[in-house]
């Protein structure tokens, strides 16, 4: 049995309006799955799978200026099921990253909407802390990049764009005809990478 804390007991009873026996799926974020059933306040575990972690993506963003559009990058991210996203310091950066605990909320949200069974990681970084790094630019070649493996970061610039200094000897990848908002951008970028 798993305690379902007050937030979620009372969205189960009174959002949802689940009654006892109701049947939940659930997750531990670390490739378990499966299903039980509601009991009071607590979760009965049932039937569990183990589900191996997919060989997506780590994606660098620069932290959009809007709360509200930082909160779109990790909840499309995690829906996604993108391995991890690093808030990217650049020098055109225009807002900080949002607080970790509003990111993890934010990403576990997103991880029970829509059944995944991994966590997204989430950390911050430097660009030139990273070595295995392709920029998405609008001055870069199309999609894939050459030389892409598994562990290659698909950063995200600011909603300046990268500097000169940033692109100067890195890959550069362009999304698209278009110029697209950051959180956009992201999205993209994690779906081309899967």
């Amino acid at each position: 049995m798993v305690e379902l804390g007050t937030h979620k007991a009372r969205h189960l009873r009174k959002v949802l309006r689940l009654p006892d026996g109701a049947r939940l799926t659930y997750t531990d974020g670390a490739g378990i799955l499966g299903t039980g059933s509601l009991r009071r306040d607590t979760l009965v575990r049932g039937d569990e799978i183990t589900v191996d972690r997919p060989s997506s993506r780590r994606v660098a963003v620069a932290p959009p200026r809007s709360m509200g559009r930082a909160r779109f990058v990790v909840e499309k991210l995690a829906e996604l099921g993108v391995r991890e996203l690093l808030w990217l310091d650049t020098e055109r950066g225009v807002g900080p990253p949002p607080k970790p605990a509003k990111c993890e909320a934010w990403s576990v949200a997103a991880l029970e909407q829509s059944g995944g069974a991994w966590s997204l990681a989430i950390n911050r970084c430097e660009l030139n802390g990273l070595s295995d790094i392709v920029l998405a630019d609008r001055k870069g070649g199309g999609w894939p990049p050459r030389d892409l493996t598994p562990d290659t970061v698909i950063a995200v610039g600011p909603e300046g764009g990268f500097t000169d200094r940033e692109r100067k000897g890195r890959r550069l990848v362009s999304l698209g005809d278009t110029g697209l908002r950051v959180e956009t951008a992201a999205v993209v970028a994690a779906v081309l990478a899967r």
